[in-house]
């Protein structure tokens, strides 16, 4: 049995922003919804609705961040002054 399109409403469009909350991707987004995921883009960009994630960045108990030579150097240089 196929899937049947969801038909992308003003009412399913505000529930885009929850689905990418909970860790959906705009791939798994535009399958559920039974679209495209150019369609789901498009769509999304004419209502003003990001398809972007939060970047989850998490530091590990126990690791030290690494930071570039530039960085560090321009940590240094603020600290010296």
């Amino acid at each position: 049995m196929t899937r049947r399109p969801v038909i992308l409403t003003s009412q399913v469009l505000a529930g885009i922003p929850a689905l990418i909350e909970q860790g959906l991707r705009k791939a798994g987004i535009a399958e559920r919804l039974g679209r495209k995921e150019t369609t789901l883009q498009v769509r999304c960009s004419m209502a003003g609705i990001s398809l972007r994630g939060r970047k989850r960045l998490e530091l590990r108990v126990g690791v030290a961040p690494t930071l570039s030579r530039e960085a560090m150097a321009g940590l240094s240089a603020r600290r010296a002054n």
